[in-house]
């Protein structure tokens, strides 16, 4: 009884190891007849390449870049690649958040680096997203800071750390050259914010409410 009991034991454990041994961990798992008739962009967080593969998993394209892969990347009309990189903490160290990016790159089917951008220094980065618009032009969402005494100036509410503050930014640039882009047109939360602490400030509302389209200063989230 226990030279059976020993089997079946060994045979379960066998049964059990090439079960776990076949288990799929890599290449194509599921491709229904109700899976879109197209191809698939991936961008690996923090891998230097970029994928375009089939619907069976086989890889079509691929492109190589010097940089570490921001948080998106498209595939354009005439099949060239615009992804943003990640220029990393040490290149600005005044931007240190997730999603920092700080670079774009264009590159042709073929591979061959087209353009790249930055908009990363002391006072903006690029962050998270990009849109290129039928224009050829192209819309950079990035964080700006701004100083302590400039935040006090707009009704920041005083604190004892000082620090700095951030705010949204959307930039419309026009590529040119290799590594060229003219802004053509910017917007900035700065410019639409909204506090009820001092009453002798320009942006003062006595009913935050009341200004559905601006942003309060001194809004602050838990976590």
């Amino acid at each position: 009884m226990k030279n059976l009991f020993l089997v079946s034991v060994f045979f379960s454990l066998t049964t059990f190891s090439e079960t776990r041994s076949q288990t799929q961990t890599v290449g194509n798992f599921i491709n229904s007849s109700q899976a879109f008739e197209g191809y698939n962009l991936i961008a690996p967080q923090s891998s230097f390449n970029t994928y375009l593969i089939d619907n069976c998993g086989r890889v079509v394209n691929e492109w190589e870049s010097e940089y570490r892969v921001g948080l998106s990347a498209y595939i354009l009309d005439d099949g060239s690649l615009l992804r943003t990189a990640q220029l990393g903490s040490d290149a600005t160290p005044s931007f240190s958040g997730g999603g920092t990016g700080g670079k774009i790159e264009k590159f042709n089917w073929e591979g061959d680096l087209t353009w790249s951008f930055d908009w990363a220094d002391t006072s903006q980065h690029q962050h998270h997203d990009i849109e290129m618009m039928p224009n050829g032009k192209i819309l950079i969402l990035a964080w700006e800071t701004h100083s302590y005494e400039e935040a006090l100036s707009l009704g920041k509410t005083p604190n004892t750390e000082g620090n700095s503050v951030w705010c949204c930014q959307v930039t419309e640039i026009m590529p040119y050259g290799e590594n060229g882009g003219e802004v053509i047109w910017q917007w900035s939360a700065w410019d639409h914010l909204v506090q009820n602490t001092d009453s002798l400030l320009p942006n003062f509302s006595a009913s935050i409410s009341d200004e559905p389209r601006k942003f309060n200063i001194n809004y602050t989230t838990q976590g």
